[in-house]
């Protein structure tokens, strides 16, 4: 049912259009354009788009009415040819004889179009002719519409000579390639090309400051601590063994030997401690990026060594 009424809407704005071709310029193209008319309707009306769109056309060619490229348009658009509608539609909106309704109509669908198309201004000399996918577009004021991809260029100079280039264009996307004549001047020959730049001095930059290693006197410190720990267990192991040695009436020599070795390991740990901890700190207060340290640990001494 949609389908019918869009037929005879159409159909109707065709026959307003047939009327307003009685102002073309002789009889026989207003005969002409009005056949055209009268073929694009039937053509419509029945469905056949792509004939009612190049019958519309063929009207346009012969009569430039706002009226009769509508029409295409709507035969392109119905025909599913979005490019070829779009181009119409915009046709007719340059058109000042086209009517309000129609050009609201025209103005809408063509910014429906125009985000599924691409557009494409080709700038030629005066004197050339340029065609788009083999197909004439010389007629052509200001853009074509396209299918989105890649497409053929072909522009003839007023010598006969011919360029070509392929163009890629993107839905919602305007394109815009440019053809100058042979005899032009080229504008980049008359330019004289920019100095250099001198290249920025470098200036020599100080190597970064190496951090003084850490490591050693962290581990002494970590000595101390443990050294510390074996004092206070040696101490409270000596109070033990000396509190068994008092209740066994302070008679018992293997207690009494008990307690004054773990009194003596109880001074050493605590000297160790102390020992570890005072260099662990002179090496962290003295230590540079370049040094190296060791630390040398017998029986009886501790010795530290630095290397520069």
């Amino acid at each position: 049912m949609a389908l019918r009424v869009r037929a005879r809407r159409a159909t109707v704005i065709t026959l307003v259009a047939a009327t307003c071709v009685a102002g073309v310029a002789s009889a026989q193209e207003k005969a002409t354009a009005a056949r055209s008319f009268q073929a694009g309707a039937q053509a419509y009306a029945r469905n056949d788009f792509r004939t009612a769109a190049a019958a519309f056309e063929d009207a346009y060619r012969m009569a430039p009415r706002g009226a009769a490229a509508y029409n295409a348009g709507l035969s392109w658009e119905r025909a599913g040819e979005a490019p070829r509608a779009a181009q119409d539609y915009s046709k007719a909106l340059v058109s000042s004889d086209l009517g309000p309704t129609e050009r609201a109509d025209a103005t809408g669908r063509l910014k429906a179009l125009e985000a599924r198309v691409g557009r494409l201004r080709v700038v030629i000399p005066d004197d050339a002719q340029v065609s788009v996918d083999e197909a004439d577009a010389t007629e052509l004021a200001a853009h074509l519409y396209l299918a989105p991809g890649r497409h053929a260029v072909r522009v003839t100079m007023g010598d006969g000579q011919t360029e070509s280039r392929s163009v890629l264009v993107a839905a919602g996307e305007s394109v815009e390639i440019r053809f100058a004549s042979r005899d032009a001047p080229h504008e980049a020959e008359d330019q004289p090309a920019p100095p250099e730049a001198a290249a920025p001095l470098e200036h020599p930059r100080p190597p970064p400051a190496a951090s003084p290693d850490r490591t050693l006197p962290l581990v002494l410190v970590g000595a101390a601590a443990l050294s510390s720990i074996a004092a206070v267990a040696f101490y409270e192991h000596g109070l033990s063994v000396r509190d068994d040695f008092v209740s066994h009436g302070s008679t018992s020599a293997s207690l009494r030997d008990q307690a004054e070795t773990f009194r003596t390991l109880t001074w050493v740990s605590w000297g160790l401690a102390g020992a570890l901890a005072a260099t662990g700190a002179v090496v962290w207060l003295t230590a540079t990026p370049s040094s190296s340290t060791a630390l040398r640990v017998s029986p009886s001494t501790i010795t530290l060594s630095t290397s520069f």
